[in-house]
């Protein structure tokens, strides 16, 4: 399955190359195939899996959490969005996961070593009737359970009596004596254990005597009745069909009823079936007590069926929730006890008035106090979940406002409406408005667009909206000489938005024309609030309004700058959560902080509103407390003053893999080998003389001992030393023993240098970001930005927060990659807030990174921290 899954990456990677604009056609790509990439081997831990889509314009997409998983063997193996987790149960199972009709599958079998097997029963008598004989098993745990695969049974003399391959005995009716025992061929070790009961199964005469006469007449067995697993108990009835077509019903002591999945279905000696509700083909069976030859049964397939659901998420209100709408997902259980997500619901909101919901779950708010009910529907099956909007979270109107001002033109002047709410959000109502124009003769307006008719006067606009009302005016003259008749501000409304934009002073002439005016004076009546610098709009960040002015010779005008709350400086640059989803606890204890411009932060547990993503697996007792009920993907969330952060399990972030390494690049299972290998040698290193108090000193020990570098001719290592960018990429090649065929990518200025091949083969893997100079410029300092670059490209996560640092602004280049080298543990700050990515890496900084990368895969932590 493996190799499957290499060829087809492999196959897309190489179709993509060569046809850069495939995924571009205008009709939607249609689904081809979908894929399980990863192994199903028996571990007591999960057992991570996930999905891919081909698409038909050759992409590929992870759709580990959008379709159906199962498992096939509940007493084996149960598995939750990939998440396979093995019981304690051995067997076959197979996993299966299908989406839109397209499915794949992985399978397993789950063997234990076995110590010794016995018979049961052991003291065995001639009978007329076919005897069910078990093999017990003793496993090395001291389990005993009846095995019935990898055995064979026999019988020393088959004249007396013979054992089938289910282990049912039966005697011919002939005398004699014989031994019975069985056989075990453990499917891992090969090795077999025998079994013979120590005392000899004796018929004689007087037995065979005693049997009543056997019919002479040809005959097959039926049964009489049908499976119907609506109901919980079905009767079936066993018969002779004689070849004359004549029936004889089988007594009660004449059949031999069994089932082959009692997990499924039960049969009990009168042939009455008891349906457990699980899925799953369950075959039952009637036996001749007389000849284990002559047998019937009938089938059925249980249906798979949801028989419970749940919503995942909380509904925690926030105001986030108007600008960011929630939407909502369901799971169900069905009736084997496994979780999927359910598609296809009816959705519904109890009070439209405060939010409604579509066909897709989503949820739009109104922004009304009040409490709502979303209800989620299919099959006869429902699930609720509640959100209470509180008064004074609500989002109330407070004015409205015309953006801009009134100014004559030829062509229509269209006019935007915002309406102001009192937590400051500002929502466009153009549409929305009833418009009206004081002097149609002048101007009229349709929808926000004035048309002026070039009729001389004065006109006035005005807007409203619930009750509300706001107006621009101005004067049309009669035109003459062009000569400055008044100055206007080019806006009508000015709010926080416009921090740090440059004010619009318009000339009105008296020839109706306009235009912006240079040269223009400011001056603010309260510049604890706004003043105007070099001509931009500055806000303090206190709340209030400023009244700002415009002079230019002996004409003026007047605008207000108005704050609704505290802004800019007294806003949090962004919060943060602090904790680890992944430690061993039932409850988890986070901390939510608000980090400031200044570098100041404050402790805002209390004060935030906690969401969690799936409250099925961990539901918040308390803010900032999170109790773990099941295994699964999750995210956390805080809501503070306008602000979201955010913090997942592995599990999420990791899109349910075990580790967030690119195994089509790094190949973790040669890796593990090669360090048990190395680190089992216990070769003797000179000591270095400049790292025994160094932070870093057992990651540069572990590194040497694994052959990744040595050290200096003098005895030194120079760990702090800044890292080149040529060094970085012979060591990363080593470390990850990374190779590739490809050499289509070639830098210009890397032909002489030493580590040319290894970078080569980290460029064309595609680890190195490009430029277009096509200069790798290998004797450079390798920055701390570029390490985490290099980094994310050998790693699939996605970060909670992409502005993790003060020093990482949005709009930095590397701000991705040292977000999720972040999310992953790879890397972090120098200290809490700085990530300094523009500071040279330093050679012990390097070692310890790539260390920590490949400490991301349990199983090479666990070879590497021995």
């Amino acid at each position: 399955m493996k190799h499957k899954t290499l060829r087809f990456l492999l196959i897309i990677s190489f179709c993509l190359f060569l046809f850069p604009n495939m995924g571009q056609a205008a009709d939607q790509p249609t689904l081809i195939d979908v894929y399980i990439n990863g192994d199903l081997k028996f571990s007591t831990s999960p057992v991570y899996l996930t999905a891919t889509a081909l698409y038909s314009d050759g992409t590929t997409k992870d759709v580990t959490y959008s379709g159906q998983w199962r498992s096939s063997n509940l007493s084996v193996a149960n598995v939750y969005r990939g998440k396979v987790e093995f019981g304690s149960n051995t067997g076959n199972v197979t996993i299966s996961f299908t989406l839109a009709n397209k499915e794949a599958s992985v399978g397993t079998e789950v063997i234990d070593l076995l110590g010794d097997i016995s018979i049961i029963p052991n003291n065995i008598k001639y009978s007329e009737k076919s005897i069910q004989l078990k093999a017990q098993g003793r496993y090395t745990n001291g389990e005993l359970r009846e095995i019935t695969q990898h055995v064979r049974w026999y019988s020393v003399n088959e004249d007396v009596a013979r054992v089938n391959n289910d282990g049912l005995l039966t005697f011919t009716g002939r005398t004699g004596k014989t031994f019975i025992g069985v056989l075990f061929t453990s499917p891992l070790t090969r090795d077999t254990l025998k079994y013979e009961l120590p005392n000899p199964i004796i018929v004689t005469e007087e037995d065979v005597e005693k049997d009543p006469p056997r019919p002479s007449m040809a005959y097959t067995i039926k049964i009489d009745g049908q499976l119907d697993p609506s109901k919980k108990t079905n009767t079936l009835k066993a018969y002779r069909l004689y070849i004359d077509d004549s029936k004889q019903n089988l007594r009660k002591d004449e059949v031999n009823w069994y089932s082959s999945n009692p997990n499924i279905a039960t049969v009990d000696e009168n042939g009455k079936v008891t349906f457990t509700g699980r899925a799953g083909k369950v075959i039952i069976y009637a036996r001749d007590g007389r000849y284990s030859d002559k047998q019937a049964s009938v089938e059925v397939l249980v249906p798979y069926k949801n028989e419970s659901l749940s919503i995942n998420e909380s509904l925690n209100y926030t105001p986030l929730f108007l600008t960011s709408p929630p939407s909502l997902t369901v799971t169900g259980v069905d009736n084997n006890g496994q979780s999927q997500l359910v598609y296809g619901l009816e959705w519904s909101s109890s009070n439209p008035d405060i939010a409604t919901i579509n066909e897709q779950g989503q949820i739009s708010f109104t922004g009304k106090p009040g409490t709502v009910t979303f209800t989620a529907q299919k099959d006869g099956l429902s699930a609720t979940v509640q959100s209470i909007v509180p008064e004074d979270q609500a989002r109330i109107l407070s004015s409205i406002h015309i953006v801009d001002n009134l100014f004559y033109s030829t062509n229509p002047q269209q006019l935007q409406v915002l309406a102001r709410h009192s937590d400051g959000f500002l929502l466009d109502i153009t549409k929305e408005c009833q418009w009206q124009s004081s002097d149609e003769q002048v101007a009229t307006i349709y929808d926000g667009k004035v048309y002026f008719t070039g009729a001389p006067g004065s006109v006035t606009i005005r807007a409203q909206y619930e009750g509300f009302t706001d107006s621009v005016e101005t004067i049309v003259r009669v035109p003459s000489s062009k000569q400055l008749a008044a100055i206007k501000f080019q806006k009508n409304f000015l709010s926080y938005a416009d921090n740090n934009q440059p004010l619009t002073v318009m000339g009105i002439y008296t020839d109706n024309s306009s235009k912006p005016l240079n040269n223009v004076k400011f001056h603010s009546y309260r510049p604890n609030i706004a003043r105007v610098i070099n001509n931009k709009l500055v806000f303090s960040g206190n709340p209030g309004t400023a009244l700002i002015e415009a002079s230019s010779g002996n004409f003026r005008d007047v605008i207000e700058a108005t704050v609704y709350g505290p802004q800019g400086a007294r806003q949090p640059l962004y919060i943060q959560i602090n904790g680890n989803l992944d430690l061993y606890l039932t409850t988890k204890v986070l901390e939510a902080k608000a980090i400031f411009a200044n570098g100041q932060q404050l402790d805002i547990t209390q004060e935030a509103v906690w969401n969690t993503s799936n409250k099925n697996i961990a539901n918040l007792t308390d803010k900032g407390k999170v109790e773990v009920l099941g295994s699964g993907p999750y995210r956390i969330s805080a809501a503070y003053n306008g602000q979201i952060a955010y913090i997942s399990n592995n599990s999420y972030s990791q899109f349910g893999r075990l580790h967030p390494i690119k195994t089509n690049i790094v190949n973790l299972e040669e890796l593990r080998k090669a360090a048990v290998d190395r680190l089992a040698r216990n070769l003797y290193l000179p000591p270095l003389i400049d790292i025994n108090t160094h932070w870093a000193r057992k990651d540069i020990e572990l590194a040497r001992n694994l052959g990744w570098l040595g050290g200096y001719p003098d005895g030194t290592m120079r760990p702090d030393r800044p890292m080149a960018r040529g060094e970085f990429a012979s060591l990363l090649e080593r470390a990850l023993d990374l190779e590739t065929t490809s050499r289509s990518f070639k830098y210009l200025d890397t032909d002489n240098h030493w580590a040319r091949e290894s970078i080569a083969t980290i460029a064309n893997l595609g680890l190195v970001p490009l430029d277009g100079t096509r200069n790798f410029r290998p004797n450079d300092p390798l920055t701390r930005g570029e390490m985490a670059q290099i980094l994310n490209n050998l790693i699939e996560v996605r970060a909670d927060r992409y502005y993790p640092y003060l020093d990482v602004p949005p709009n930095h280049p590397a701000r991705v990659a040292i977000a999720n080298v972040t999310q992953a543990k790879i890397m972090s700050g120098m200290d809490e807030l700085h990530f300094k990515p523009e500071e040279p890496a330093t050679r012990a900084q390097a070692l310890a990174v790539i260390l920590r990368l490949l400490k991301t895969d349990p199983a090479m932590l666990s070879v590497l921290n021995r």
